[in-house]
């Protein structure tokens, strides 16, 4: 584990000092094919999403360790008011977490990433109403009118399927409206994990983060396992345990990728470029034979145009503030 901490310490480095603006871009793309990845994985793996998270946990929480004492960063000894932001942005990442994997079961890949990207529409409605930070305009309200009108396309209401002459049974409708309200709240919970880990990047190192995430993870999937009979675990099979392993390092590397990718490039083309996941998507769907309808396309055009939108204007505003 430390010959390859080295190796990728080694590369990272090379990369950065031999081509300083591609850096960030290499990141950024890898990061989004592995999240593409890790929905592929997940979308075909065939257990309940409490079982995928619960493994996913472990496998995070044993690299995260490893990766934690290689590099002697420590994973204890905070105040209490730390202790609580940990404590709070994992219980609502692991909500989170599980409502998308729920959702993914019901949607396409592709759908359920462009709905994942409302998050930064969830995060402006926080700073506007909750911590006062934004102000309501003209412009954002045609942003959020927008992204809603993309939001009902995914949804892909009977009479609008109709118009476009597709046909649909009562319960792939029923599946397709259930899953997009799973998602929406995973986007909610996600965006109010975005807002604490601005406030604790400050003061604790990044590695420690996801740390404590997969241990809640653990402890509470356990516990729903014990609840609930659906969300009861299964012996999996050789090539199951290999794609929940695959899932469990995939989204890790997924999240530091991401990372460094925020902390080295410039923030609007990182969140632009992180819009061309739709295109994994959509390739991952076609490849597994996924019916694609033109509706869902139009929305999810419809949801990133808002999306890319919002980001030029908030880079345009902070270009205007003085330094």
């Amino acid at each position: 584990m430390e010959f390859i901490a080295t190796q990728i310490e080694y590369f990272t480095k090379y990369l950065e000092s031999n081509w300083k603006r591609g850096a960030p871009v290499v990141y950024v793309m890898t990061g989004i094919l592995l999240s593409s990845i890790n929905s592929l994985l997940s979308k075909t793996l065939g257990m309940n999403a409490n079982q995928v998270v619960f493994g996913r946990g472990i496998i995070v929480c044993i690299i995260g360790k490893l990766v934690t004492q290689q590099q002697n960063i420590n994973l204890y000894g905070f105040d209490a008011g730390i202790y609580k932001k940990l404590l709070l942005r994992s219980l609502l990442g692991f909500f989170a977490t599980l409502l998308f994997y729920t959702g993914l079961f019901y949607v396409n890949i592709s759908e359920a990433q462009v709905l994942m990207q409302t998050t930064s529409i969830w995060t402006t409605i926080i700073a506007i109403y909750f911590l006062k930070t934004e102000q309501l305009s003209l412009r954002l309200i045609m942003n959020f009118l927008f992204c809603f009108i993309g939001i009902i396309l995914l949804v892909q209401p009977p009479f609008l399927r109709k118009l476009v002459g597709e046909y649909q049974i009562n319960d792939e409708k029923q599946n397709q409206l259930l899953g997009c309200i799973i998602l929406l709240m995973s986007t909610l919970l996600f965006s109010l994990v975005q807002v604490l880990i601005k406030n604790l990047s400050h003061c604790v190192n990044q590695m420690v983060i996801p740390q404590y995430f997969s241990i809640i993870s653990i402890i509470f999937s356990s516990f729903l396992a014990t609840c609930n009979p659906n969300m009861i675990w299964r012996v999996p099979s050789i090539i199951e345990l290999l794609k929940l392993c695959l899932i469990g390092i995939v989204s890790y590397l997924q999240q530091l990728l991401m990372n460094r990718a925020y902390m080295k490039g410039n923030l609007t083309e990182m969140a632009m470029l992180g819009q061309t996941q739709l295109i994994y998507g959509y390739l991952f769907d076609i490849l597994r034979g996924a019916h694609i309808s033109i509706l869902s396309i139009c929305g999810s055009i419809l949801i990133a145009s808002s999306i890319c939108n919002r980001i030029l204007e908030k880079n345009k505003v902070q270009d205007h503030i003085p330094k």
